[in-house]
């Protein structure tokens, strides 16, 4: 016999969002959509699922790990579930808006699924709610990005937000001029680099070691690390990389509101796809990071040859809810039933959440108390129950 808690049970990662937190994401979720809006960024609406050959090719095969996959029982071809809605703007960029005039700004919201959390993100489905400028590789784009979602997130109440900078790219960059191309190493380096771990990079007995591990001590507050950055004795494709950096850190502290930055040159965990400068968001007392994007390249999935620059922000929604001040209760009134519908409609007009009486004969004072309703709605007037 099956319990009603067992009924309940939802698989690991998955969960019911009730009153009131459903209704605060939804209106948390317009408010962002909304800033994004005034900014020219127009909002586009893909599918849960695509098919996996596309979906999870070109910079979706980083989140292929990640991706849950069905049947279609009509193409019986097989479906990938989005884990990553930036994937699909691209698509949407490099195919049905392909011929707009750039640069093409685009937002989006909505749920994505994956096969696994973290420890520190143990959910497996939340909201994305994001914006991404196409066609575009000036550091103007990224600063309007980053910008952007710094407003956002101070419209909606968040205080004390910060934001991480890095260059996945660089260890790359440096990797190859350094002609470091055994598949061991190249990971080592990887893996040393995401852990902030100089002893596994000594292990590997290289003279290029000592540049990697005067990067990692670069990582703390912009301002501290680009002194120590521009100090380093870099090949010229990184240093480009590093100037694309403070230029985009010089912009952003001439125009933006005053954000809490640090740079972290050499992380690269969760930025697989990306080919540029990355940012991550936090705010005080956040567990984790409540947003993050990046510059990437789009190939257009027609012409493999033609390539074109983008950069973008997704926000985790929850995440952001989980943070947010609390908010003033709306005033609930309970209407007597024959109540005109005109004048249950000034009082929503005015913002009361006005619940209508069902039964005539029951106790209405006891059913709006019972309902959390502090007023009574009469034919003669309104009576205060709380």
């Amino acid at each position: 016999m099956t319990t009603k808690s067992q009924e309940a049970l939802l698989p690991a990662g998955m969960m019911d969002v009730l009153p009131p937190n459903a209704e605060i994401e939804a209106v948390a979720m317009e408010k962002l959509m909304s800033v994004f809006g005034t900014r020219g960024y127009e909002r586009v609406i893909p599918p849960l699922a695509e098919f996996e050959e596309l979906l999870l090719s070109g910079s979706g095969e980083a989140t292929k790990t990640r991706s849950f996959r069905v049947m279609d029982p009509i193409s019986q071809r097989m479906l990938a579930l989005r884990a990553d809605m930036t994937i699909q703007i691209e698509r949407i960029a490099s195919t049905r808006l392909s011929d707009l005039p750039r640069p093409l700004r685009l937002s989006y919201a909505g749920p994505i699924l994956r096969t696994s959390g973290s420890n520190l993100h143990p959910e497996r489905q939340f909201y994305q709610v994001g914006a991404e400028l196409i066609g575009s590789d000036s550091s103007k784009s990224d600063t309007e990005i980053i910008l952007m979602a710094a407003h956002a997130l101070l419209e909606l109440g968040l205080n004390e937000i910060s934001v991480d900078l890095g260059l996945p790219s660089l260890i790359t960059s440096l990797l190859d001029e350094y002609n470091l191309k055994k598949l061991e190493t190249r990971n080592i380096v990887r893996t040393a680099c995401n852990q902030k771990d100089e002893a596994m990079l000594s292990s590997l007995h290289l003279p290029e070691s000592r540049t990697f591990i005067d990067l990692m001590r670069c990582v703390g507050p912009a301002d501290e690390s680009i002194k120590k950055l521009k100090a380093l004795d870099l090949p010229k494709k990184a240093i480009k990389e590093l100037n694309y950096l403070i230029e985009v850190i010089t912009l952003m502290k001439d125009q933006g509101p005053e954000l809490s930055m640090t740079i972290d040159p050499v992380e690269i965990r969760g930025y697989e796809y990306h080919s540029g400068l990355t940012y991550t968001f936090f705010s005080k007392n956040s567990r984790g990071e409540i947003g993050r994007g990046g510059r990437y390249m789009l190939s257009n999935k027609t012409d493999l040859s033609q390539t074109e620059s983008g950069t973008g922000i997704s926000l985790y929604l929850s995440k952001i809810v989980e943070l947010l001040p609390s908010r003033e209760k709306r005033k609930k009134v309970m209407a007597y039933s024959g109540i005109s519908h005109e004048i249950i409609a000034e009082y929503i007009r005015n913002g009361w959440i006005v619940i209508s009486q069902l039964e005539t004969g029951d106790d209405i004072k006891s059913e709006a108390q019972k309902l959390n309703c502090t007023h009574i709605l009469r034919t003669d007037g309104i009576e205060d129950i709380s």
